[in-house]
């Protein structure tokens, strides 16, 4: 084993080597207060919808998702589609927070093309949140909700 090859071998066990960087995120949901009011842990939603999702049909369906304008914050778009099980929320720190899928539509491959994405996040006054969404099996962890 050469010298480089072995001290990058060192600092990987020592926890030293840098990581494999993650992929960019398919989205990004970031809030700052600017009102400078603390905001206590609250339940945020967003609707997500794939790249290939059509526009919602004019329907009772529809209707009972109460669509966001297509402009609003709360709407956002990810630019390929993943399966439910495939998806992992990250906050600010890298570390993987709970959220919630639900109201979920799939295409005949079992991938999602809209939902709405749930999660709790807080803020302290003048502060903010940064949460991303990435495509990758989620790690288990024992928070509860």
């Amino acid at each position: 084993m050469n010298r480089s090859l072995r001290s990058l071998v060192w600092l990987a066990v020592l926890g030293l080597a840098p990581l494999p960087a993650l992929a960019a995120p398919l989205a990004v949901f970031e809030v700052r207060d600017v009102l400078d009011l603390a905001w206590p842990r609250t339940l945020v939603t967003y609707l997500i919808e794939s790249g290939a999702a059509a526009a919602p049909a004019a329907d009772n369906d529809s209707a009972a998702l109460s669509v966001p304008d297509p402009a609003s914050p709360a709407r956002v778009r990810i630019p390929q589609t993943v399966k439910p099980a495939e998806l992992r929320l990250l906050d600010a720190e890298g570390k993987e927070a709970a959220f919630q899928l639900w109201q979920v539509r799939t295409n005949a491959a079992g991938e999602v093309v809209s939902a709405r994405l749930s999660f709790f996040a807080q803020l302290a006054a003048g502060g903010a949140f940064r949460y991303e969404l990435h495509a990758g099996p989620p790690v288990a962890f024992a928070e509860t909700l």
